[in-house]
């Protein structure tokens, strides 16, 4: 009896257990319902509450145009010079003789919409010590290829064949941490000879990284993909031959360290760019690449395969619907001020959803403007992806602009930096500098007066000249200038970045049911990426 007893009673506490843990999971349920439905109800809504800043003088400052005018010349005095590569002579060269494709042409094939590609650093290479290097040589940006968000690094063979000079390395670089950074697929259309062997104490060291780059990516699961559409000699024979899928153009792409001429002078063996290092070469005998292409078109087709082939999902755009700013984007260039100060209100008032903007510590550091806004539908997931419009003013000097905050913030060091053609960039104030430069140069110095005039037009020349957004775009220290007017699409971050498969941090709780796990998911990633930075504005 005492035996049957306690077998009852253990049979009313386990059912009263079961009881117990049958309402704990259906309240676990309801929570993670409660949860789910919440953050679905976030995602969806896509109108920001923030206040709206008003804007009396809607129209702007019109008459600040003729200040700005000639800076915006000159900015498409750069972009044309840029555009037109290695010249009428070169261009006609590699089309009309060598039968090739330009490299803007390959893109046309390449890309799924070539409108739609993120150009980085246009006037790269301009007016440097060296000459100048249109676009530095190469190609680099952010497009579609099959749906999948791509890095592609084009070669210019119009460009002195492809060769890389110092800028062209810090352009490639920059263009592969961005890739690292955003772990975006990068894909390689080489045709290139090798480091520019006059600058090449310049280029030896560093170019290396560019290899360890790739290898690292690779290792990473960030997928490399080369098409070689011309002669890769040299450092330019790595990036195929280190990618994980390559394809090569019959009689056209060449892959060798030294080609035929250096192979006779140190071996006296005289032998073919075809046999050396064809098409026929290496995809049946060394193996280094992958895909036989008849013509460049085939190539190209087949590099997109090579994207399609990718473990990636294709998630297109999720944000559809936001509200565009009150006031025209196109009044921006009329902010800009004779004495290059700027109200910085205004111009957020031009940029973000609505022209709404919540402010942070308004009242502490009047000097700088910082706060939270929506760019094209851009949100908050659990406190962590956030965009973030933060303008920093100091006497109207400064203007930064980070569009986006990844847990916690990435100021130091930014996704993207772009620059306005009126930027001047530096520690102080040019004026300040010239007359310390001078005060110190001239403090009980002999110079007659015809002298310090001299010394101090060449100190104005050279400061005005190397704080200048120009000369900071063609020196690769930023990603590239943009128009105000373009400023809000290229801040698009949601379109740019927000559907690549970045590593997702820690979930903060757990969702038991499955359904939810997207939720959860898409919470826990850096969805928006952009940076804007150190955009200084005289």
């Amino acid at each position: 009896m005492r035996y049957r007893g306690s077998l009852l009673s253990l049979t009313k506490s386990w059912s009263q257990m079961k009881n117990i843990l049958e309402r704990s999971r259906r309240t676990q349920y309801e929570l993670s319902w409660d949860i789910a439905v919440r953050q679905l109800s976030i995602s969806l809504s896509r109108k920001s509450t923030f206040p709206v800043i008003s804007d009396s003088d809607s129209n702007a400052n019109l008459e600040n145009l003729s200040f700005s005018k000639h800076l915006f010349d000159r900015y498409q005095q750069c972009v044309a010079i840029a555009h037109a590569g290695g010249g009428e002579k070169a261009i006609n060269r590699h089309v009309v003789k060598q039968k090739k494709l330009l490299v803007r042409d390959r893109l046309a094939l390449f890309l799924d919409d070539p409108n739609d590609f993120l150009e980085l650093s246009v006037m790269g290479g301009l007016a440097m010590e060296y000459g100048n290097v249109p676009k530095a040589g190469m190609i680099a940006g952010i497009g579609r290829v099959q749906g999948k968000l791509c890095m592609i690094v084009a070669n210019d063979a119009t460009v002195k064949g492809g060769t890389v000079y110092p800028v062209t390395l810090k352009k490639q670089l920059r263009a592969q941490e961005i890739a690292e950074q955003n772990r975006l697929p990068t894909v390689y259309i080489v045709e290139s000879g090798g480091g520019f062997l006059p600058l090449q104490a310049d280029i030896f060291n560093p170019g290396g990284k560019t290899f360890c780059n790739e290898a690292v990516m690779s290792s990473m699961g960030i997928p490399q993909m080369a098409i070689v559409c011309g002669n890769c000699t040299a450092g330019g024979a790595y990036i195929p031959t280190m990618a994980d899928q390559t394809a090569i153009v019959h009689r056209k792409g060449y892959i060798f360290l030294g080609g035929p001429p250096l192979v006779q002078a140190a071996t006296g063996e005289i032998v073919t760019t075809e046999e050396l290092g064809g098409a026929t070469l290496h995809c049946s005998v060394s193996g280094c690449t992958d895909y036989f292409a008849e013509n460049e078109e085939e190539a190209l087709s087949t590099g997109r395969d090579m994207v399609a082939t990718l473990n990636l999902e294709d998630k297109l755009p999720v944000h559809q619907d936001w509200e565009e700013p009150l006031y025209s984007s196109d009044h921006l260039r009329a902010l800009v001020a004779k004495d290059n100060v700027i109200n910085i209100y205004k111009v957020i008032a031009r940029l973000v959803d609505g022209s709404r903007f919540h402010e942070f510590k308004k009242q502490f550091g009047p000097t700088m403007v910082t706060g939270f806004a929506h760019i094209k539908g851009c949100i908050q997931f659990d406190g962590q992806q956030v965009a973030q419009l933060q303008i920093t003013v100091e006497g109207g000097e400064h203007l930064d602009i980070l569009a986006c905050v990844e847990n916690g913030g990435r100021c130091t060091s930014p996704n993207f930096i772009f620059c306005w053609p009126n930027a001047v960039i530096g520690m102080t104030h040019p004026n300040e500098a010239i007359r310390d430069l001078c005060q110190v140069k001239f403090e009980g110095s002999e110079m007659t007066k015809d002298e310090r005039e001299a010394y101090k037009q060449k100190v104005v020349e050279q400061c005005m000249t190397e704080s200048s957004g120009f000369y900071a775009a063609s020196r690769i220290w930023n990603d590239g200038m943009i128009l105000p007017e373009s400023t809000r699409q290229t801040t698009n971050t949601d379109d740019l970045l927000s559907d690549q498969d970045v590593e997702p941090a820690e979930p903060t709780a757990a969702l038991l049911v499955s359904v939810f796990e997207w939720i959860l998911e898409s919470a826990s990633k850096p969805l928006t990426q952009i940076t804007l930075g150190k955009l200084v504005c005289h």
